[in-house]
């Protein structure tokens, strides 16, 4: 929730190695309540993307976060969802492939 930028990256770099160290198969990242997203934030989903060939599902960015991540690029890399659940069944549907 909030800002995803220099003061918070550590936090959000810390859980992500958690869950790619778990061999997880896929990822899902609820960004429904984060109004800013620097660069360190882009670098970092940029990295999970890759290390989960793409299967990273991104829920509900705000204007201003989806405007970024179209920017960048960054949406080639990953699945925009509406919800959570959506956002799973992405995920479990490209496991599938």
């Amino acid at each position: 929730e909030g800002e995803l930028d220099l003061y918070t990256v550590d936090h959000f770099r810390k859980a992500l190695v958690a869950a790619l160290a778990g061999n997880a198969d896929g990822l899902v990242l609820d960004f429904s309540y984060l109004t800013y997203l620097d660069s360190g934030g882009l670098a970092l989903i940029l990295r999970a993307a890759k290390a989960l060939s793409g299967k990273l599902a991104v829920v509900a960015p705000g204007e201003r976060v989806r405007r970024l991540l179209e920017l960048t690029g960054l949406v080639r890399q990953l699945h925009l969802c509406r919800a959570v659940p959506e956002a799973v069944l992405s995920i479990k549907a490209m496991g599938a492939e």
